[in-house]
């Protein structure tokens, strides 16, 4: 789900990919796509209703304070998120520190955060409004509008822009649910296959060739889901009859 853009402390990932059909109801990596591009949906709207805005998206934290970009409308949002990352600072940062809302009708001056102005000038944006977004799925987020021409948020466009952040909000607690679910799927895949692989390999039943793959977990201190997938990937070939090789 998130999209490359260079952050400081983390990976990512495209924002968008093709699901026909995509729906909670179908596979989870197909519900996942179908989510990412609701929110690429959501960020496009935004800078559809609130004239002012040229770029929108959504900063999200993930496995830890790692931080990336959901559902950038425009490369210049991505480079303005990930200078924020890589300089940690800017209204971005300052929204998901907790502030509701923070905004700057002239980031490119704001001496609240010297460094990024700078970089924000050089990619030509001039206001910047970021929406601090309701817990979602663990992770805290905002909403990031960014504009060409100085402008300050009257209370119409402060109220439109809660409601679409809530709205994005929602669907990353959707999709952390399904990518959940998809990882626990995945471990109980791998250990259902592990099992095999012990019963033949050791002529066991399965209840006897569960316990063989429990005793090797705790000997060798490693989960059973971690040794069932080394075990299925082929990275224990030559077990003993107590233990991994």
């Amino acid at each position: 789900m998130l999209q490359e853009g260079g952050p400081r402390r983390g990976a990512t990932r495209p924002a968008a990919r093709p699901s026909p059909g995509a729906g909670a109801a179908g596979p989870p990596d197909t519900a996942v796509a179908g989510v990412d591009q609701a929110l690429l949906a959501t960020t496009t709207q935004v800078c559809s209703v609130l004239g002012w805005v040229d770029f929108a998206s959504i900063s999200m934290t993930y496995s830890g304070a790692e931080l990336g970009t959901l559902a950038a409308t425009d490369p210049i949002a991505l480079k303005a998120d990930a200078a924020q990352y890589e300089l940690d600072e800017g209204p971005t940062l300052s929204a998901m520190g907790g502030a509701p809302l923070v905004e700057s009708a002239d980031v490119s001056t704001d001496s609240r955060w010297p460094s990024y102005a700078k970089s924000a000038g050089e990619l030509g944006i001039r206001s910047q409004a970021s929406v601090r977004l309701p817990t979602a799925g663990g992770r805290t987020g905002a909403l990031n509008l960014y504009s060409t021409i100085g402008h300050h948020l009257d209370d119409v466009s402060w109220e439109l822009a809660e409601s679409f952040a809530a709205q994005a909000a929602t669907m990353v607690a959707s999709a952390s649910r399904i990518e959940s679910l998809t990882e626990a799927l995945q471990d109980r895949q791998d250990i259902s296959k592990a099992i095999g692989i012990v019963m033949e390999r050791f002529s066991l039943d399965e209840g006897a060739a569960f316990d063989r793959l429990v005793k090797i977990s705790q000997s060798s201190q490693t989960k059973v889901r971690v040794l069932a997938q080394r075990l299925v990937e082929g990275a224990h070939v030559g077990w003993s009859a107590d233990r991994p090789a």
